[in-house]
């Protein structure tokens, strides 16, 4: 017998679950899916809010590496900016190493469409033919 076989349950104890499974299934599945049915629209919700706060982050952090204009952190709500103290955030965007890995914010946000971004491209890449 492989060796990948050892660590399965034994056949006889399956059979022994079988019946439990039987009844608490049916009657799990039901609550799990009425749950899910219920949360569905205010998770939707909850995510699209997460969204436009995260556009808003974005923006107000490009905003502030292109103008250096701290108008841009300390003058937002709190969920308006991705770090919690105004203060800290704007120490670290200052910081020349934190800022050179950052994924090209400060370089991007001249674009206002990101289908306009230098990072995405509608040209189509040329086919190479397989040998």
């Amino acid at each position: 017998m492989h060796p990948a076989f050892h660590s399965l349950p034994d056949p006889g104890f399956c059979r022994q679950l079988l019946p439990g499974f039987r009844i608490t299934f049916p009657a799990i599945c039901p609550v799990f899916s009425y749950g899910h049915i219920k949360h569905f629209d205010s998770d939707l919700d909850a995510m699209k809010n997460d969204h436009q706060a995260s556009l808003m982050q974005i923006r107000n952090t490009r905003s502030y590496l292109n103008t250096g204009n701290p108008f841009f952190l300390f003058s937002q709500p709190e969920t308006e900016i991705p770090y919690p103290d105004p203060a800290r955030l704007k120490s670290l965007l200052d910081d020349k190493i934190i800022v050179s890995i950052l994924p090209l914010l400060h370089e991007q946000s001249r674009f206002q469409n990101t289908e306009k971004s230098p990072l995405r491209t509608n040209k189509k890449r040329k086919s190479t033919p397989m040998h």
